[in-house]
């Protein structure tokens, strides 16, 4: 399973990005987190999530967690 993105719901506030280097280097270093925001050219929000994403047997990785808007969520099993 893993991570579920609900695009409608994201707002681009990128706390997921903060959460996710925070989890993984203890800095709160965009540059660093293995989830992307960013912003298309027609405004769009875009998530793009990095292979190295190694959260999957957590209980509720961070990324999860921290999302204001609840546009992530975490299936597991």
């Amino acid at each position: 399973m893993g991570l579920v993105i609900d695009k409608e719901k994201c707002v681009g506030c990128r706390a997921c990005e903060l959460a996710c280097s925070f989890y993984h280097v203890k800095e709160f270093c965009p540059e660093n987190s293995n989830i992307r925001i960013f912003f298309t050219d027609d405004g769009d929000v875009e998530i793009d999530i990095s292979g190295n994403c190694n959260c999957s047997g957590k209980d509720e990785p961070l990324c999860v967690k921290f999302c204001p808007t609840q546009a992530l969520t975490y299936l597991d099993g």
